[in-house]
Order: C-alpha cells, then sequence, then structure tokens
C-alpha cells in the first residue's frame, strides 16, 4: 500500500526539509478507521477525514479510493490538497472540488496488446470477476478498447466470461514457494476449458484477489496457452507458485529496475536499495513507490514557493515539472499525472520490463514454453 512508501519518505527526509529561508519537519497519521472491515461504511470513512482535519490540523492527505468522493470532499472543503489512490479516468468528482485534488497516477492505455501483437498472438480470451454492483474495473475496459482498436488485421476476441469472485491470494500454506488453495478453485476449470476450445492463445485475466488460484489450475490442467495476463503486479503469485508463475504478463506503471533519477531520492535505485535494506526488507511495490513520489511532489512543492500554505502548494503543483520514481511527471489540466503503463513478465522470478519501449529490460518470450518442456529443461 502506499502507506509504506510515505512513511519511508517520512523517516529518511521528513525530519528536515529545506523550504524558504527555514526548515520544515513532517510527522505522518495513518488514522485507523476500524478494526473490523467489513464493518466499514463510507459515513466512517468520512468521519476520520474529518477527525484529521479537525483535530490533527493536517496540511496534506492521500485518499484511498474506497469510499474516495466522501474522504475527497471533506479535505476540499478545508482546501486541503490531497492525492487519490488510485486515480481512475472514471471516478467522477464534482468539479468544484478539483482545486486542492489531485491524481496522481493513471493508466491511459494498454500496451500489453502491442507485445502480443508483435508475438503474432492474435486471438484473445478474457475473464473477469464480476462487480456486484454491475461496474468494471478501469483496466478490463482499457483491454477491450485496446482489443477493438487492434481488432481485423491484428487481434480478435473469441472469448469472454465473467464469475462471481469467491476468495483471495490468501494461502493455507505457510512454506515460501508453496500454496495451498483456501478453496476448491476447480469452479474455473469449465471456463478454462471454454477458453482451450475456443481457440485462445492468449489468455487475460481480470481476476481480483484470485490471480494464483486461477494460474495453480491453468498449471494443474496442463492448459498451454501461448500468453498469460494477469491485472496488477504484487510479486504474490511468484511468492506462492514459484518457477509456475514463469512468463506471466503483467501492466504496472513503475517497476524497481526502472532507470530514473529522482530529485529527493537520487535515483530510483537508490530508493529501491534504501528500502530494501530499511527495516522493511524487502523490494518495494508500485504501490509504496506511489506513497514515496507523493512525498517528492509535496517536497518540491513546498520549496518552490517556500510556503506550506495549502494556496502555495496549490499552484506550486499545478506548474511543477519534475523527475519522480516514475520519470518525468507534471499534471494537466484535469490535475491528472499518468504515463503508458509498463508491460512485465516474470522471467525467472525476476520482473522484468518487456514492453516495446527504451524502458525495456528483457526481450518478451512469446509464445510461453509448454508445461511439458517446462519441466524436462528444470
Amino acid at each position: 500500500q502506499p502507506d509504506s512508501g510515505i512513511r519511508y519518505w517520512v523517516r529518511e527526509f521528513g525530519g528536515n526539509i529545506s523550504v524558504g529561508n527555514g526548515t520544515v519537519s513532517v510527522s505522518y497519521i495513518n488514522f485507523p478507521v476500524c478494526h473490523v472491515p467489513e464493518n466499514v461504511t463510507c459515513l466512517a470513512f468520512q468521519e476520520a477525514a474529518i477527525n484529521l482535519v479537525r483535530e490533527y490540523k493536517i496540511h496534506a492527505a492521500m485518499v484511498p479510493s474506497r469510499c474516495a468522493r466522501d474522504v475527497a470532499s471533506v479535505y476540499a472543503q478545508a482546501q486541503i490538497n490531497h492525492f487519490i489512490f488510485p486515480a481512475e479516468e472514471s471516478q467522477d468528482f464534482p468539479w468544484g472540488w478539483s482545486a486542492y485534488r489531485w491524481h496522481p497516477f493513471f493508466n491511459s492505455v494498454s500496451p500489453v496488446t502491442e507485445v502480443l501483437s508483435s508475438a503474432m498472438l492474435r486471438k484473445t480470451g478474457i475473464v473477469y470477476a464480476v462487480d456486484p454492483e454491475g461496474g468494471s474495473s478501469v483496466g478490463l475496459q482499457r483491454m477491450l478498447n485496446a482489443i477493438k482498436y487492434r481488432s481485423g488485421e491484428h487481434l480478435e476476441l473469441v472469448y469472454s466470461a465473467g464469475y462471481n469472485e469467491t476468495g483471495t491470494n490468501f494461502s493455507l500454506s505457510e512454506t515460501p514457494g508453496e500454496f495451498i488453495d483456501p478453496y476448491n478453485s476447480s469452479v474455473f476449470d469449465s471456463i478454462l476449458y471454454e477458453m482451450q476450445a475456443a481457440g485462445v492463445e492468449a489468455a487475460l485475466f481480470y481476476s481480483a484477489g484470485e490471480r494464483v488460484s486461477i494460474m495453480s489450475r491453468i498449471h494443474a490442467l496442463r492448459l498451454d496457452f501461448k500468453a498469460i495476463f494477469f491485472d496488477g503486479e504484487d510479486g504474490v503469485i511468484v511468492e506462492y507458485l514459484g518457477d509456475k508463475a514463469d512468463m506471466i504478463l503483467t501492466e504496472a506503471q513503475w517497476a524497481p529496475n526502472m532507470a530514473h533519477r529522482c530529485q529527493v531520492f537520487g535515483s530510483n535505485a537508490e530508493f529501491v536499495s534504501g528500502f530494501l535494506s530499511s527495516s522493511y526488507g524487502r523490494l518495494p511495490s508500485e504501490q509504496e513507490a506511489m506513497g514515496a513520489t507523493v512525498g517528492v511532489l509535496l517536497t518540491l512543492a513546498m520549496q518552490m514557493f517556500g510556503s506550506v500554505a495549502s494556496d502555495s502548494v496549490m499552484m506550486a503543483l499545478q506548474v511543477l515539472h519534475a523527475d519522480t520514481l516514475f520519470g518525468h511527471v507534471y499534471f494537466d489540466l484535469n490535475k491528472e499525472v499518468g504515463r503508458e503503463p509498463l508491460t512485465l513478465q516474470y522471467l525467472d522470478g525476476v520482473s522484468e520490463i518487456v514492453g516495446l519501449g527504451e524502458e525495456s529490460t528483457a526481450v518478451a518470450v512469446l509464445p510461453t514454453v509448454s508445461w511439458d518442456c517446462r519441466e524436462l529443461y528444470s
């Protein structure tokens, strides 16, 4: 989550930031809403935000995607700059709230389709978790639009199916590299067999918290799709499945091996190295890099006009151009800043950038190697 990333920024730089003729000391508050997550309502989120404004006198805030409208309304009325995670194009906020609202990261396109097209993988199939409220993820809609855009000579959607989410990535095993499913994931078997019968070459999954379960069934059924894509990069699938996760494609806006300089951390490599050697003792996630980058943006915004006042920070963010962990970024007129997502592929347990751009760190292995050949090789 972004929480650990911004905590790391506070720990490294928050105690002594040069602003104007003095220094600023930053403290960070993570306010618990409720100890029983399933009982949380948007009113509880809103009341927590009100408490942060009135009791803690905060100057800036991060807003979770859950109940974002309710929380953002509190900060907007209090004229507090707030950053919404994750920022999605479909999020609808009244225009009158926009002055202090920022959408730091959102995905605008789906470049993995370029990688599939270059590998001559034409027939695609999409499986997605059904939203009980009738909506769909921005990522899913983006992928459908990308396939439609590349239809004809490039890509063809030959199968699609939704399912009711039944579980999560949680494993009954505490042994690294071992996954024991907490429920009967064979419920996916009929969908997977239907994909195979439809001639799907590139199997694309928008699977919420069930990536590991679905991939474990693909392996158990010995289904040799030529490409397998899961939305979201969280490392859990490698943690539980080990080399069975090899050659899976994902998308992300950030990766630990991106070669970017950063005006606060020095470079992306220095941020990753510092985070790894800190008390966290592991590679940061994309969400944690986002949290740290909010710290970068706030640092530079305060320093631009030498003030911590909300209006000064707001004006600074409007004109700020900065080298960050995500590359060179700036906000557009809609208060959004984003980059084309990276196409990643797990290769020998490492998440490599395999898109067609200059940032690539490896060449995509497509079509994927069959299960029989993988086991013969190992």
